[in-house]
C-alpha cells in the first residue's frame, strides 16, 4: 500500500506474510512517477530476526523477572532496522527495491529533497562521507 501527500512525498508499507517458512528472500521491485530531483528513501524493516523481542526474550531464558539491564536490552531489540539511501531520478521515475524475510514488514518514505547545505561543509574532507 502507498499514498501519496500533497508535497508528492510518498509513504508505503510492504509486508511478506507467510504460514511456512521458506527462507527464501522476497524482493519487491517498485517504480513510481515521481518529478526529477533528489530524493531520500527512508526504510523500517520488522522481521523475525529484526526488531522481535519475544525471539530475545526467549533467548535470554524467558526471565520472569527480567533485570534493569535486560529490560534496557529488549527495549533496544525493539527498534525497527532504519536505513536511508539518496536517489536522483532524472527521468521522472523512482525505482527502489525492498527485500523482505519471510513475515518481514517495511515501511518506507521516499522525500524530495532540497540540498541547504552549510557553506563551509566539505563532504570531500570527510571520510565516509558520500555526497
Amino acid at each position: 500500500m502507498v499514498t501519496r501527500d500533497r508535497e508528492g512525498n510518498l509513504r508505503g508499507i510492504c509486508w511478506n506474510p507467510v504460514e511456512e517458512s521458506t527462507g527464501e528472500e522476497l524482493t519487491l521491485s517498485l517504480r513510481f512517477e515521481v518529478e526529477n530531483g533528489e530524493y531520500l528513501l527512508v526504510t523500517k524493516l520488522v522481521d523475525e530476526n529484526t526488531c522481535n523481542p519475544l525471539k530475545d526474550w526467549i533467548n535470554l531464558g524467558n526471565p520472569a523477572n527480567p533485570s534493569k539491564e535486560q529490560l534496557e536490552l529488549l527495549r533496544e531489540c525493539s527498534r525497527p532496522y532504519i536505513t536511508t539511501k539518496a536517489i536522483t531520478v532524472q527521468e521522472q521515475t523512482a525505482e527502489i527495491q525492498i527485500i523482505l524475510s519471510d513475515n518481514g514488514i517495511c515501511y518506507f518514505e521516499l522525500k524530495k529533497i532540497t540540498r541547504n547545505t552549510d557553506r563551509g561543509f566539505r563532504g570531500e574532507l570527510i571520510k565516509g562521507a558520500q555526497l
